[in-house]
């Protein structure tokens, strides 16, 4: 029977890839099994739209992926986001944030995030701001929040300081909603046994090299 799955998982679509694979996942594989099936999905990744992106990096991560595999599905997943309307763009960030996101890859899809403001109607654009808070932003991210449907709200902009140097912070602190003098002055805290720092991204980065 399984074998039969994987034969119809080899000519499966993206929406239809994904119900094989759910199939697939339990119980566990064998490993000859497993490179079979990340194989296909990583195939099928190639050719799916950002719904479907989504839902096939979740089975993605429940196969035991290798780095080379996730490398290749951030590459897709960020090249989805490059073309994607405001609503697909949040479902594409969520999904790279499930594939360990390298640091350049935060910063790919930060831009993207920041473009998309632009074009957001509000609801989507409260969903942006929030999820721009998840992917490292620095000061320089806050510069054009005047063409958003959203202003920045204290905690993204509390983000950005910290993730920022006091000068690159001052910078752009005449151009904020506001100013907020009182978060320009925040010195940066310190936690109990450690040094100041920069705020980690929500996502947690991969640490392959």
């Amino acid at each position: 029977a399984r074998s039969r799955v994987l034969d119809l998982l080899d000519a499966a679509d993206p929406e239809d890839g994904f119900s094989l694979v759910k199939t697939l996942s339990g119980p566990r594989p064998e490993q000859d099994d497993l490179t079979r099936i990340r194989g296909r999905v990583l195939a099928l990744l190639d050719a799916a739209d950002p719904r479907d992106a989504h839902r096939l990096t979740e089975a993605l991560g429940g196969l035991g992926p290798e780095p080379d595999d996730l490398t290749r599905a951030r590459s897709r997943v960020l090249d989805l986001l490059d073309a994607a309307d405001p609503r697909d763009g949040l479902s594409l960030v969520k999904a790279l944030g499930g594939l360990g996101p390298e640091p350049d890859d935060l910063t790919r899809a930060r831009g993207r995030v920041l473009d998309l403001l632009d074009a957001a109607d509000p609801e989507d654009g409260f969903s942006l701001v929030k999820t721009l808070g998840e992917l490292g932003p620095v000061a320089n991210d806050l510069l054009g929040w005047a063409s958003w449907v959203r202003a920045p709200e204290h905690d993204l902009l509390a983000v950005a300081r910290r993730n920022s140097s006091l000068s690159s912070w001052l910078e752009v602190l005449p151009v904020l909603p506001g100013r907020h003098p009182a978060i320009a002055e925040q010195p940066r805290q310190r936690l109990p046994g450690r040094g100041p720092g920069p705020l980690r991204p929500k996502f947690r980065c991969s640490t392959e090299s």
